[in-house]
């Protein structure tokens, strides 16, 4: 029968070509982000741009003053996610969130540390829909209100550093 009507399976070898899991579409502006985005046209440009452009020995290096600084101070002694995240924070949006360097900014640094991390979270967790897409209107967990929520305030955090 398989020779008259073709083979019943198929096996295909090789990779997906879009992996879709909610986190990338609801957290990632709609796979936007370069990291969280499928392999594409899109997906090249931006590692061209990254890799030439943001990565270059020329920028690591205006970066190391700053680096070298933060190395050398106490907030060393604290972890080493926090550590990175100031200097994530002072890299990106140019100002202090964390440190005892109060500015009258306190709860506003505390909000946006919970948004970055209610982000950073969210990206790891198991969503049923990731698994099973035919689900993706059943929000087991709460997860894609939460997602969704973390993503309104991260827009309104990055659109008051512009």
């Amino acid at each position: 029968m398989a020779d008259n009507y073709g083979p019943i399976f198929t096996i295909r070898l090789g990779f997906l070509h879009k992996t879709t899991i909610a986190a990338s579409e609801l957290l990632g502006y709609n796979y936007a982000i370069f990291g969280f985005a499928p392999y594409g046209p899109y997906w090249r440009e931006m590692h061209k741009i990254t890799t030439v452009e943001l990565l270059s020995n020329y920028r690591l290096d205006m970066f190391k003053p700053l680096l070298h600084v933060h190395q050398n101070s106490t907030f060393c002694t604290r972890t080493t996610s926090a550590h990175i995240s100031h200097v994530t924070f002072r890299m990106v949006a140019g100002r202090r969130f964390f440190g005892n360097h109060d500015d009258g900014q306190g709860e506003k640094a505390r909000q946006s540390l919970k948004f970055i991390r209610d982000f950073f979270d969210l990206f790891g967790v198991f969503v049923l829909s990731d698994a099973i897409p035919s689900l993706g209107w059943l929000d087991i967990g709460g997860y894609k209100k939460a997602m969704k929520r973390t993503a309104k305030g991260l827009d309104a955090l990055v659109g008051g550093w512009l």
